[in-house]
């Protein structure tokens, strides 16, 4: 079902629910509107027969109509002078907090420091940023999120597994700040609410570069 309804690379019929075969499914759950839960449940499972949209047309090949969000390749994009700034407050609010768990906290005072206010939990800041004028959102895959200018900020959706999100600020050489310092996230078990229900694009993640 999978094959039929575009998986790149075509999955071997081997009987085997392998690494491939989950990716798959999440691509196909991300272009139905699905939390990308990479489980076959009743709702995936109904999807295949109720008129599907392929893995190819899923809502990471085009721009958001909802945000007005422009679709990028992440390799042209250029960081700003306020990108600058703001990347350093937040690798200077990580380095300070050095803990797991509190990754609003350490953008919240990172965007404190520039002078862009409002607090909340992670998955909260894409509407608070989707309404600031010191920034704009863009559309990228998740394969380009290591290569993020200095200052962009990337958000993840609330899941059962991950009920606050999770908000760092990309430090434009493949890591990411929040109340700590580590590699570029680029998936985990996140979901699609980022405060007003199910995104209906199914996102899991949002991106803000400073202006």
């Amino acid at each position: 079902m999978l094959n039929a309804q575009g998986a790149q690379p075509p999955l071997a019929a081997d009987g085997k629910f392998g690494p491939k075969t989950e990716a798959a499914l999440k691509a196909f759950q991300q272009a139905n509107g699905i939390q990308q839960t990479g489980v076959l449940g009743r709702q995936t499972l109904g999807r295949f027969d109720d008129n599907p949209r392929p893995i190819a047309a899923g809502p990471a090949d085009a721009a958001s109509p909802s945000t007005g969000a422009q679709r990028v390749d992440a390799q042209g994009l250029t960081g700003s002078a306020l990108g600058n700034k703001f990347g350093d407050a937040a690798e200077r609010s990580a380095r300070q907090l050095n803990s797991v768990g509190r990754c609003a906290l350490g953008v919240n005072n990172a965007l404190e420091a520039v002078g862009v206010g409002g607090r909340g939990h992670a998955y909260q800041k894409a509407e608070m940023l989707a309404r600031d004028a010191h920034f704009r959102e863009v559309n990228l895959s998740a394969s380009d999120l290591p290569n993020l200018p200095r200052g962009a900020v990337i958000v993840w959706g609330r899941s059962a597994a991950k009920p606050y999100g999770h908000v760092a600020v990309a430090l434009g050489d493949g890591r990411e700040a929040s109340d700590h310092i580590q590699r570029q996230v680029t998936g985990g078990r996140y979901g699609t609410d980022f405060g007003n229900g199910p995104d209906p694009q199914g996102r899991q993640f949002r991106v803000f570069l400073p202006a």
